[in-house]
């Protein structure tokens, strides 16, 4: 069935070649029908949002745990489970046949096991993972075992199921005036959009933001609503130095502009270029006296700040676990190992930064998670190390309170 094959190919570039969905569907489709390419993709996308419970699936009724009949299993599962857009016997038949090629069989055994996981996913996960408990909120709420764990024993568990439950569902999208970039006439372009406070918008549209031509021309800046929060927690400046590092693609800077540009030097730094297009290219080109715009590693900042800094925002990797709500595959393709890493690059990143704080200036720390070593831990080992500075605000967002976002702050000035 083409559809199937199509749907595999995609699936096949994520997986096993760690492509992004996006760009696994654009080198897949082509030469497709428009309504075959919408078709792949959505049992491709379903699947991902789906895919430890299909590991639960492949490897309770067919003992597989290998991608490529894994993938086929799913295709077929997410069809009869959720779909239903092409023939259910059929669609066994091909699972039947591509199975054969993996000398896996589909006998009655694993066909009373299968009609109960597509009829009653619940029923299935309680026979088949009920006593272990991770697993189970795992499968359920499709979210990687180490997620879940990290949740149940870093938190209470109220905080933590809260937590897993709001993972599962689509935040609003929100997104802010970019003025740097926004036409004087935008009003009139504004039909997909909110307006909620100051600039923040809400976007109204069932689509993602990122089709937006007003996002596409870098006037509208795709944010969460807790970064618009943080924005007002920021301390006031005038007449003197802000700076902003982040080690990847980052959206807080209209917000920065707005606080800060009028009445202070700013410099935003970073090496990714590739991931923030509209500041490296657009907005630098449109800089004025007081905004500079560096590619730049943590490690050259000093070749690029002649000042110490009355506020130094310090934005690090992270293991950005706010992805996994929006790009399912990110927690597919996430390598637990670099976890580690990241924390130490985050600690020494800290104290790295904290030489360009002036004195009585602030230095605040943000990250997209909740991983407790990543927000209060990290924060709390600072602190410890540096005595200089206190605590003078932090939050951590999580995605089932009203702000319906995963994101840290922390607020330290130096003494």
């Amino acid at each position: 069935m083409k559809i199937y094959d199509i749907t595999f190919k995609i699936l096949k570039s994520v997986l096993k070649e760690k492509n992004s969905f996006s760009s696994s569907l654009k080198q897949n489709s082509g030469g497709l029908k428009k309504e075959e390419a919408a078709l792949a993709s959505n049992l491709a996308g379903l699947f991902l949002r789906n895919y430890h419970l299909i590991l639960v699936v492949a490897d309770a009724i067919f003992s597989v745990k290998d991608e490529e009949p894994l993938i086929y299993i799913g295709s077929v599962y997410i069809n009869n489970s959720y779909k239903k857009a092409l023939d259910e016997k059929e669609s066994i038949i091909y699972l039947t046949q591509k199975l054969a090629l993996y000398q896996v069989k589909f006998d009655d055994d694993a066909k009373l096991k299968w009609d109960l996981a597509v009829a009653d996913k619940r029923e299935f996960l309680r026979q088949n993972v009920g006593g272990n408990r991770i697993k189970f909120l795992s499968a359920r709420n499709n979210l990687p075992i180490w997620v879940v764990k990290s949740l149940i024993t870093q938190y209470d568990d109220e905080i933590a199921i809260k937590t897993i439950n709001a993972m599962t569902k689509m935040p609003s999208q929100f997104g802010y005036l970019n003025k740097a970039l926004a036409a004087e006439n935008i009003e009139d372009k504004l039909g997909d959009f909110q307006k909620l406070q100051g600039n923040l918008y809400l976007y109204k549209s069932n689509s993602s933001i990122r089709k937006s031509e007003l996002v596409r021309s870098g006037a509208i800046v795709p944010i969460q609503k807790a970064e618009y929060y943080f924005g007002l927690k920021l301390p006031e400046i005038q007449n003197g130095f802000v700076a902003m590092y982040f080690d990847g693609k980052n959206s807080l800077y209209p917000i920065l502009f707005d606080k800060y540009l009028a009445n202070n030097k700013v410099s935003i730094l970073s090496p990714n270029v590739k991931g923030n297009t509209d500041l490296f290219m657009r907005v630098k080109n449109k800089a004025g006296a007081n905004l500079s715009v560096y590619e730049s590693p943590r490690s050259e900042i000093i070749s690029h700040l002649s000042e110490k800094q009355n506020v130094f925002i310090y934005a690090p990797e992270s293991s950005e676990l706010e992805q996994l709500r929006r790009a399912p595959e990110y927690g597919i393709l996430f390598d637990t190992n670099r976890l580690d890493s990241i924390i130490k690059n985050q600690q020494k990143g800290l104290e790295d930064v904290a030489q360009y704080v002036a004195e009585s200036g602030y230095l605040i720390y943000l990250v997209q998670t909740f991983n407790i070593k990543e927000t209060y831990v990290r924060t709390r080992d600072f602190l410890q190390s540096n005595k200089n500075f206190s605590i003078t605000g932090e939050k951590l967002f999580f995605p089932f309170e009203q702000e319906n976002s995963v994101y840290y702050y922390a607020i330290l000035k130096r003494k």
